[in-house]
């Protein structure tokens, strides 16, 4: 049987709930300082799901931007996102080659 965690936005967000996503994005950021040539201002979530690391970079002031096959995760993503009053661009598609 076919799992169907990822038409289950919600609870896929609960099962992961583990993760912290404000030492994420510290990481991520430690990464960008340490690695960049550039001046980064946008990030981009691939496969992201309910994206609880990206939400946390658009928090941070990021653009954020959330590619995901799943309409109803990015469903999610955009109403969770709405709530906080983030500003977060989804994109529906296939991010395998």
């Amino acid at each position: 049987m076919k799992s169907q965690v990822y038409n289950q936005a919600k609870y896929y967000e609960i099962a992961f709930s583990f993760v912290d996503p404000k030492k994420q994005a510290d990481l991520f950021e430690k990464f960008i300082k340490k690695y960049s040539k550039i001046d980064v201002k946008s990030v981009l979530d691939l496969a992201c799901g309910t994206a609880l690391q990206l939400r946390e970079m658009a928090r941070r002031g990021y653009q954020a931007i959330g590619l995901d096959y799943s309409l109803k995760m990015l469903d999610y993503l955009e109403g969770e996102s709405k709530k906080e009053g983030l500003k977060v661009e989804t994109i529906k598609d296939d991010n395998r080659l």
